[in-house]
């Protein structure tokens, strides 16, 4: 199983505010390293991805585009494992949300992720 790279994870930042113009700005290096550690140390697929949906919007390394880092950043590591995400757009964009508005822990990503991508 293949992780994302803390270099990866901002070139995927850094792509998504250049299109907008937006800062595109490190708030914290430390939480972003502690993210991109939590992800490429764990051995479960569903945990790696949780950590990147969960971790990245509510930690906020960035200035700008957290919550989008997170949405693509899941999608290009499920591409990077070929595994075809079954969920629709507007759902990891729910997922997100409810992570953010503390309405669902990571664990309860995790277990959210294995019902909808089994």
């Amino acid at each position: 199983m293949q992780s994302l790279t803390k270099a990866d994870l901002i070139r995927i930042h850094d792509d998504l505010i250049r299109i907008t113009g937006e800062e595109h700005d490190i708030l914290s290096e430390v939480k972003m390293t502690e993210i991109m550690h939590r992800h490429e140390k764990s051995n479960n697929l569903f945990k790696k991805a949780a950590i990147l949906l969960h971790d990245i919007p509510n930690s906020q390394p960035f200035s700008e585009g957290n919550k989008r880092t997170a949405f693509s950043s899941f999608k290009v590591f499920m591409e990077l494992n070929d595994r075809e995400v079954k969920v629709s757009n507007k759902e990891l964009e729910d997922i997100i949300l409810r992570s953010v508005n503390n309405n669902i822990t990571l664990s309860g990503v995790i277990k959210w992720l294995k019902k909808k991508l089994r």
